[in-house]
């Protein structure tokens, strides 16, 4: 009697592991946001903030933006700063809560952060030029994904507080 008991509780915690294991690829903290439009904003509108990783299709392209500081403003403007050269570059940001999207499920949020840097910008900031999915955000990182075009694969972008 005690093994079959045993086998049970075997069996019980395996069909757990396989269930509970995911083939989500993301990396860790790359998942879907609980926090709300606000929170985004509120976030980002405190302080300044500098690219802590950027990736594209598994490319790192966090080099090209070390020396920039990042303002998000609540006029919508965004400012940016090279602190190597004091060169400064503006865009615009919004923040919108997508959730009646078509592609939407009850357990996502669906929050935006859209960046639009102006034509004077360096060539490099233009991939930064999208409608990016808020993965996660607190006090001090805001973490970003996009599905690139056609397939091509993800992009992930993290802000960082500088």
């Amino acid at each position: 009697m005690k093994k079959n008991v045993l086998r049970v509780a075997m069996a019980s915690m395996l069909m757990f592991a396989m269930v509970s294991c995911s083939d989500d690829n993301d990396p860790i903290g790359m998942g879907t946001t609980t926090a709300t439009a606000e929170q985004v904003v509120s976030a980002a509108n405190d302080g300044r903030w500098r690219v802590n990783s950027l990736t594209t299709n598994e490319a790192d392209e966090t080099e090209n933006f070390r020396n920039f500081k990042f303002t998000f403003l609540q006029s919508g403007a965004v400012e940016v700063t090279n602190s190597g050269t004091g060169e400064m570059y503006s865009g615009t940001w919004e923040v919108v809560d997508n959730d009646a999207d078509a592609d939407d499920n009850s357990m996502s949020n669906d929050i935006d952060f859209n960046l639009l840097m102006d034509s004077d910008a360096p060539a490099n900031f233009q991939g930064l030029d999208q409608a990016w999915d808020v993965t996660s955000v607190d006090a001090t990182t805001i973490s970003l994904k996009k599905d690139n075009a056609n397939g091509s694969g993800t992009s992930y972008l993290v802000f960082q507080k500088a």
